[in-house]
């Protein structure tokens, strides 16, 4: 079994939120009853043997942070 849960971490209106970035991660989501993952929910699935791993961020989201294509 994977155990390995893909996260993206995005800024929402100045909040820091943790999306689901793989199927596992969808379903611990859906099982909380939420769209994104709570640190109390993340905290959960390490204890069940989950590792949390964060998604690399692509090159469109670093030339939108540095203000266009360089």
């Amino acid at each position: 079994m994977n155990n390995v849960v893909l996260v993206n971490l995005k800024n929402k209106y100045g909040i820091e939120r943790v999306y689901p970035a793989n199927e596992i991660a969808a379903c611990l989501a859906r099982i909380a009853g939420t769209t994104t993952l709570t640190p109390h929910t993340l905290r959960y699935a390490v204890q069940m043997g989950f590792e949390i791993k964060m998604v690399e961020q692509d090159v469109e989201n670093l030339a939108s942070i540095l203000g266009g294509p360089q």
